[in-house]
C-alpha cells in the first residue's frame, strides 16, 4: 500500500511554514468561499487536516466531506484534530483504490498532483472526473513552473527530499493545465502567489 507522506507526518506542516510562511495556506483557502451550501465535497491529499478547520469558517455544519489521503498517519492526525460539525468521512487510501459511489459538487486537491508523473496524474484526473457532478467545481492548488531559476532549484530539492523520505517518484510538475482542458474543464478564476510559483485555480466541469 502506498503510505504517502507517513514519514513526514510529524513535521510536514512546520517544514512548509519555515520555507513558505503562510503563503501555501493562503493559496489553499482563497476559493473556499465558493463551496455552495449543503455541498458534497471530496478532498484528496488533505494531509494533516488543517484545511477542514478553514472550511469550517465558511460552512460550520452543512457539508458532507469525504477526506482521502494515502497516508494513514496523516489521516489519523486529521481525524483526531477535527472537532467541527461538518460530517467528514476519513479514508486513508490511495485515491485510485477507493471505491466511492455518487457524485461530488466540489473536489479539492491541495498540492496533490505535484507528487505524480504525467501519466499517473492523467489517470488520477480521469478517475476524479467521474466523481465530479456536471457543473461542479474543482479547487486546484499546486506549484507552477514560473521559469524562475531559484524556484526551479527549490522544486528540485523538494523532489529529491521527498523521493528519499516518502518515495515520491515524480521529478517535475505534470502539465495539469493541459489535462484539465483535455477533459473539457473551463477555468473560472485563478490566483498566483510567490511570483507565480504557486497557483490556485477554480475549474468548472
Amino acid at each position: 500500500m502506498n503510505k504517502g507522506y507517513d514519514n513526514a507526518s510529524l513535521f510536514y506542516d512546520r517544514l512548509s511554514a519555515i520555507i513558505f510562511g503562510k503563503q501555501l495556506l493562503e493559496a489553499q483557502v482563497h476559493y473556499l468561499h465558493l463551496i455552495p451550501a449543503n455541498a458534497k465535497v471530496l478532498i484528496v491529499g488533505g494531509g494533516s487536516g488543517w484545511i477542514l478547520h478553514a472550511i469550517d469558517k465558511v460552512h460550520t455544519c452543512d457539508l458532507l466531506i469525504t477526506y482521502v489521503d494515502a497516508s494513514p498517519k496523516m489521516t489519523a492526525i486529521a481525524r483526531n484534530s477535527y472537532d467541527g460539525n461538518n460530517l467528514v468521512d476519513f479514508i486513508p487510501e490511495d485515491i485510485l483504490e477507493v471505491e466511492i459511489a455518487g457524485k461530488y459538487d466540489v473536489i479539492i486537491t491541495p498540492f496533490f498532483f505535484d507528487n505524480f508523473k504525467e501519466k499517473e496524474a492523467a489517470e488520477i484526473l480521469e478517475r476524479l472526473n467521474t466523481m465530479l457532478s456536471n457543473e461542479g467545481l474543482w479547487l486546484y492548488t499546486d506549484f507552477r513552473d514560473n521559469k524562475v531559476i531559484v524556484h526551479r532549484l527549490l522544486l528540485r530539492c523538494m523532489y529529491l527530499f521527498f523521493a528519499v523520505l516518502c518515495g515520491v517518484k515524480a521529478n517535475k510538475l505534470p502539465d495539469m493545465h493541459h489535462l484539465f482542458l483535455k477533459y473539457g474543464y473551463s477555468m473560472k478564476d485563478e490566483r498566483l502567489l510567490i511570483n507565480g510559483f504557486v497557483e490556485s485555480r477554480v475549474w468548472t466541469k
